[in-house]
This record gives C-alpha cells, structure tokens and sequence, in this order.
C-alpha cells in the first residue's frame, strides 16, 4: 500500500481497520501534509504551589503515531483514529492526490438493515427522520442540535429501529443515563443500566455513565455519547477507544459540540467523526421545535470593585458575586417581579452564592449535589454555614430529596427553585419560561447549556417564548468581559437580547458587601 507516482496521477491507499486508519510507508512530502493536520494545541489550566489558577498554556497533542516493525519486515506505517478519515483524504486531495480507501472492517448487513416499520406511528420532528437516515449511513458522525431539540427521542428511536444490533449508550451524568435509561425502557424490554452502584445487564442495549464505560467489555455494534463534549479529557477518551467499540458505529450527540474551551474536540473528532448535522437554533425555532429565547440585561453598577486586586479565582467570585449583597438583591427583585404562578429558576455556580440567595428569597428551593458536603472540606464548609444561619443544622441534600425536587419542578408544582449545575443539563423542565443567570460564568458551552433549559414547548401552559435575565457587571473588568463573552454566544445562537437603560450611578443605591 505504497504511495505510487502514475501518469494517471498519484494514488494513495489508506486502509481503514475498525476504529483506526493506516498509509503505509507514508514519503515525506505525505508526512509534511498529514502531521500538522493531525496536531493541535490543547488548553491546559496552569496552577501554581498553592493551587491558585496561574494562566492557561498550550500543551501540543500528536494525534497520530508511526508504527516501525523492529524487524524491518513491514513497511513503517502511518497510524490514526477512524474518525479523521475525512481529514485525512481532504489533506491529501488537496495536496495533490487521489486518495483509495481499503475497508477491512468485517461487514454486518443483518445487524444494522433498519426496520422502518417499527417507526410507522412516530410522529417526527422537523429533520429528526432525516438525522437517523444520515446516521445510518456513516460509521462516524457527530450530531448537534439545540437544548430541546430532543436527542434523548432519537437515541430510543435508534435503538428501535435496529432490533438486532449491540448498543452502548453513555453519557457523563448519572442522572442524565438514569432519564434515558427511563425513556428506552419505555420502548424497548429488557434495557441495562450500569452506573453508579447498578450493575444490571440488558440483553442487547445498555446504559452506562462514562465513569462506568470500562464494564462494558463485550462487543457492541453502535456506540453512542449523549452530551458528547462532556467526554473530551484523557479519562474518559481512553475508555471510549477500549476493545469492545473496535468495530462499533460511533455517534455523537450535543448541543455544544465544538465548544470546548481546551479544544479537545479535536481528539473527539478522531473518535467520533465530523459534526454532519449542525442545526442552527433559530432554525429549530422557524420549525417550532423549541421556543424562541429573549435576553434581558441587567447592569450592575457599584461605585466600589469589591473584588479590588484579589489574584485567587475563588475569593474574587465569592467577593464579586456570592456574597455581593448589592447584586443579589437586584437578582432577588428581578426574581420576585414575576407573579406567584410563574416558574422561575435562578442558576448559581456555587452552593454558597445558592444559600446567600436563598436568604434572600426564602420561598425558593435550592437545590444541589447530594455529594456536596461528603469531603473533610465540605463538612467544615457546612459547619460554617450553619454558624452563619444560612444552613439549618439537620438539613441535608439526599439522593431522594433532589430527585424528589426535580420531579417537582419538572411538573410545574415546584415554582420557584435555585440550583448548581446539577440541572445544567439532562433535565425536563418543559413549564419553564423565566431562568435568571446568577452565576456570572461565560462559556459557549455554559451559555448553551443553562439558557436551554427554558427551550422546550410546552403547549399546556402556552409558553411560546422564555426569557433569560443575564447581569452586566460593570464594577470590574472581569466580570464585565465574562458579560461581553456571553453575549457574543446568545448573539450566535440568534437569540433576542435587549440591554438595560444607562443607569445612573447614585452612592444611595450601594450596599456593603455583608
């Protein structure tokens, strides 16, 4: 499988095995094409002896490998992940070549021939048919649509329609592959769920959390990451590329995908392929798949930076915006402006910011971790919290008890709640039409993920718009950027945004920080 020099043009053979690709002895000028293809710098946060964030440094990833026979009997090979496959061929087009691909991968016909009349009574969403007919198509694809869209229906909907093959379902959350869990046995007998302490298993689809993926050890046909972004690090990369997906479809889910602050999505792509769906929010919105979403801008102007010249990530958060009495007491009036029957979520970064605000607004739940206050750390944290009278002594976050209020709330009995990430992502909330962003954090994947929760339709209540109210911090510069940062991504999704008028700086408005 040489590079040949023809007078028909030159031919390279790259032979695909499963999830790797290979040229054989590859010429230089073929390697002077492919490595800086295959090469990217990831994002590594850099800390210094006392574990203070010191900057943010690019660590180059070589993602590919030359494998040398010691005995000099076979040729030095070229060697990548299957995804890049398309990569790869573009390069070499472009450079000259004309590129042949040898599949060696043992076929399946019978495991993956779709039966449509499975699906004869299913109601589709704008593009979703056409989404699983792309799908079965490729071996390697990535998929992103918006929060709401509905990956978990399409996720059952393939595992229905390929009653013999293999699945393997995973995602990084617990309570995430718990719902999903819940929606394929709705459908389909007999499904698994290995997370956490259950081990039980289904007889052909199973559900793991990608902590747990390494107990899947016999072969599957099709793989498939919900909240695929959420699987970049070195970890969990490791065990989607293990024995058992050798010869798997791999396809990925999100509706962030390519928004890693790291760039690990580069190493996603060798995994799992190219984005080959890429639906634009506003689109979604045209076709009334989700809600339109409008952002109110609140500023926040202090005659005082109560942060100052503070270098530690965490003390400036918790001086600039957890215990910032004058901004969350604009967050608690903005919260209390909406009648009594209105669903609000206020979302927090830190159970801390959370407790500060519900002593604020005692009349909503909050709601976190359960794994909060586990460590020698987080008792003292609550120790403390409790000699500040913002903890009751006995209170205590259970397994039940979230579970218990995100039902609630999911429901539309629950009202008014402020939670951590924990429902960032994974979570039902289709009354939901008012979300207050309280924890000042500005990521594109943060900026999808936690406006998107009011995204879903909801005919019982007539939502047929939410609103997002987001805070402009003025009194310092960081704060102020992370504004600016999150406004770009509301602009790329096509979202409404109306700014606050100029206000006015009067020293009669301020309060101390405590």
């Amino acid at each position: 499988m040489r590079s040949e020099n023809q007078s028909s043009g030159r031919i390279i053979r790259v032979c695909r095995s499963g999830n790797l690709v290979a040229i054989d002895d590859p010429s230089d000028e073929v390697r002077r094409l492919l490595e800086p293809a295959l090469f990217y710098d990831r994002i590594v946060t850099t800390k210094d002896e006392r574990g203070c964030i010191r900057g943010r440094e690019p660590l180059p990833i070589e993602c590919y490998q030359y494998v040398v026979d010691p005995d000099g009997k076979f040729p030095t090979r070229l060697v990548a992940a299957a995804g890049f496959l398309r990569r790869i061929a573009t390069v070499l087009k472009d450079g000259g070549y004309r590129v042949m691909v040898r599949d060696l991968t043992p076929p399946a016909p019978e495991v993956f021939t779709p039966y449509w009349g499975r699906l004869a009574k299913v109601r589709w969403k704008w593009r979703q048919k056409e989404i699983i007919q792309r799908l079965l198509r490729v071996d390697y694809g990535q998929v992103r649509v918006p929060p709401g869209f509905g990956k978990t229906y399409l996720l059952v909907m393939l595992a229905d329609l390929l009653p013999k093959a293999r699945f393997a379902i995973t995602t990084a959350s617990l309570d995430v592959i718990e719902m999903i869990h819940w929606e394929l046995s709705r459908r389909i007998p007999d499904v698994g769920l290995i997370c956490g302490s259950s081990r039980r298993r289904g007889r052909r689809v199973n559900c793991y959390s990608l902590d747990s993926l390494q107990h899947c050890e016999d072969p599957v046909d099709v793989l498939i990451v919900d909240e695929l972004h959420e699987a970049g690090t070195d970890n969990r990369l490791r065990k989607l590329t293990q024995p058992a997906f050798r010869f798997a479809k791999h396809w990925g889910f999100s509706a962030s995908a390519g928004d890693r602050t790291d760039k690990a999505d580069f190493e996603l792509e060798g995994v799992f392929g190219p984005i080959l769906i890429d639906l634009p929010y506003a689109d979604c919105v045209q076709h009334n798949c989700v809600v339109p979403i409008e952002v109110q801008w609140r500023n926040v102007v202090m005659d005082v930076d109560p942060v100052g010249n503070l270098q530690n990530h965490v003390a400036k958060q918790r001086r600039g915006i957890w215990r910032n009495s004058y901004r969350n007491e604009l967050i608690a009036s903005d919260a209390r402006s909406f009648p009594d029957d209105d669903q609000v979520l206020i979302t927090v970064s830190s159970i801390e910011h959370g407790l500060f605000l519900r002593r604020l607004l005692p009349e909503f739940k909050l709601c976190y971790s359960e794994n909060a206050f586990s460590s020698e750390e987080g008792i003292e944290k609550q120790e403390r919290y409790v000699n500040w009278g913002l903890m009751r002594e006995n209170e205590e976050m259970t397994y039940e008890r979230r579970e218990n209020l995100r039902k609630a709330f999911e429901s539309g009995r629950l009202k008014k709640a402020i939670a951590t990430s924990v429902w960032n992502r994974g979570v039902n909330f289709r009354p939901l039409a008012v979300l207050i962003r309280a924890d000042a954090v500005g990521s594109a994947i943060a900026d999808t993920q936690i406006p998107g929760r009011t995204s879903r339709l909801c005919d019982e209540t007539g939502k047929r718009v939410s609103v997002v109210i987001d805070y402009k911090d003025q009194f310092n510069k960081g704060f102020r950027d992370k504004a600016y940062v999150r406004r770009s991504h509301y602009k790329q999704h096509g979202w409404r945004q109306i700014d606050p008028a100029r206000a006015a700086r009067s020293s009669q408005l301020q309060r101390a920080l405590f």
